[in-house]
């Protein structure tokens, strides 16, 4: 019967309740529907996991490319990778934190008196050898809780991988279709440039034949200067553009030149898939859901600052030889063990566990407005993203319609001027507001696909399905071949 009482006594020991909150996710007020109103854009879906690779949707496959070494070799997510490899090892360090230790010991002491009032004027040596082991029950949950946030931290990490993919795998979405909207600007600067150089050589033709007049010699000759002047700001864009790329993927400088020259963008626009309501981003966005947990982690250690107020209780063990001279440390005699308990309770720190308890409330206090911050920043970052590229994709609408006006206009001027019914300067003024319309609508285009790319990273896409993340997925980085660019 003893035996039982003392069996259950150990176990209530070992399973007593943790100190401390409980952690509950906070509730954050959601809007029910989006603001944008036109959806003519949009298609809603019900499954986030549509997102995961939203880049192949726009048939490129340079840009696939591009993101699949980008996801591989930046420098950011082979951060991220080890800051998981260090959670983890954290982690088990608190885990193993909790259970008994168990250590080798080799000593030697002299002892004087060592029994005052019992046994005086003792003196001997004492050498001993054997194994020491030491066990902390965690009675009100300190060690508990620290696992609880360790678990937390570990999953912060996990999430703050996800965050760096999707934010990667947008950043060089929107480099690659920057880069392709200056192709397009500098592709188009060259033709006006072009077609003025051959209007400048008509001109002096008549100007020499007696026709033409010196004032639209000079006019041309100016348009043409005016339209070549752009073409150096252009090209420092995209060498900009270039290297920028270039360093999401971990390449030196000019490795994708002759790729990116070589291959021609995808005019294909996918329609984003907007994730049916606010709520549906909350869940899906890792950086929303790398806030919660670290929330968690800070809910989860004022238990263990308050557990820190609470007694502790400790068991050792010893086991091994002991003797009072080296020459009989190894008899039978020598051999010895020993079974201790011992019961801490703080008396006086000058209040440093309360302060730390202190600490621990200040900090959710932190985690806590930083979780509401960062869902109220998603979905101002969705609304803002939705709104630009509903907008964009109206004025993209409108410039196409007037390029194609504005064409029909230039050709009907040259045929006025040829046949004596209009003047040089008409032809003029109509090929300049043709070029400046072609080019605001090569970057109009451009606006729209980094838009697009923007509403995409808004709803959390590129985050790893279930089935894409796995231990080999975030393991640190093997010494293999990066992905090679077709």
């Amino acid at each position: 019967m003893a035996s039982k009482a003392g069996g259950l006594l150990v176990v209530s020991l070992v399973t007593a309740c943790a100190v401390g909150p409980n952690y509950q996710k906070p509730a954050v007020p959601t809007p029910t529907h989006w603001q944008v109103t036109d959806n003519q854009k949009i298609v809603s879906t019900e499954d986030a996991n549509q997102l995961a690779r939203w880049w192949t949707l726009f048939g490129d496959d340079t840009l696939t490319d591009l993101v699949a070494r980008a996801r591989t070799e930046n420098f950011d997510v082979r951060t991220a990778a080890a800051r998981i490899a260090a959670a983890r090892a954290e982690r088990r360090g608190v885990a193993a934190g909790s259970g008994p230790k168990l250590q080798g010991e080799i000593g030697a002491s002299r002892q004087e008196n060592p029994f005052p009032g019992l046994a005086e004027g003792i003196k001997f040596s004492l050498y001993e050898i054997g194994f020491d082991a030491q066990w902390e029950i965690d009675l009100f949950g300190r060690q508990r809780r620290r696992l609880e946030a360790a678990d937390a931290t570990l999953q912060a990490t996990l999430d703050e991988r996800q965050a760096v993919l999707a934010s990667l795998s947008a950043e060089v979405a929107r480099g690659y279709w920057a880069l392709r909207s200056l192709d397009a600007q500098l592709l188009i600067v060259d033709n006006t440039v072009h077609v003025l150089r051959e209007t400048l050589r008509l001109t002096e033709k008549l100007v020499a034949a007696g026709v033409g007049t010196k004032h639209d010699m000079l006019r041309v000759r100016a348009a043409v200067g005016a339209a070549a002047a752009n073409v150096p700001n252009l090209r420092a864009a995209r060498v900009v553009a270039e290297r920028q790329l270039e360093l999401l993927l971990a390449l030196p400088p000019g490795e994708l030149t002759a790729r990116l020259h070589a291959t021609v963008a995808s005019d294909t626009r996918p329609t984003p898939q907007i994730l049916l309501n606010p709520a549906a981003v909350i869940r899906s966005r890792p950086d929303i859901q790398r806030a919660e947990r670290l929330l968690a982690a800070a809910t989860a250690l004022k238990g263990a600052a308050i557990a820190d107020l609470y007694p502790s209780i400790s068991l050792g063990a010893f086991f091994g030889l002991r003797n009072t001279g080296l020459d009989g440390l190894f008899a039978t005699a020598a051999e010895s063990w020993m079974l201790d308990g011992k019961l801490l309770a703080p008396l006086f720190d000058s209040g440093s566990r309360h302060a730390a308890v202190d600490r621990s409330d200040a900090q959710i206090d932190a985690a806590l407005a930083e979780y509401e911050k960062t869902v109220l920043t998603a979905l101002h970052e969705t609304e803002i993203a939705l709104t630009r590229l509903v907008e964009e994709e109206r004025r993209r609408t409108g410039l196409t319609l007037a390029v194609t006006d504005l064409r029909e206009a230039a050709h009907l001027a040259h045929r006025r001027y040829e046949s004596g019914v209009a003047s040089f300067l008409e032809v003029l003024d109509a090929e300049r507001e043709l070029a400046r319309s072609e080019l605001d609508l090569a970057v109009s285009k451009g606006t729209a696909a980094t838009d697009t790319v923007a509403v995409f990273k808004a709803l959390g896409g590129g985050v790893e399905t279930v089935a894409q993340t796995s231990t080999a997925a975030i393991a640190p980085r093997a010494a293999t071949a990066p992905p090679k660019l077709r």
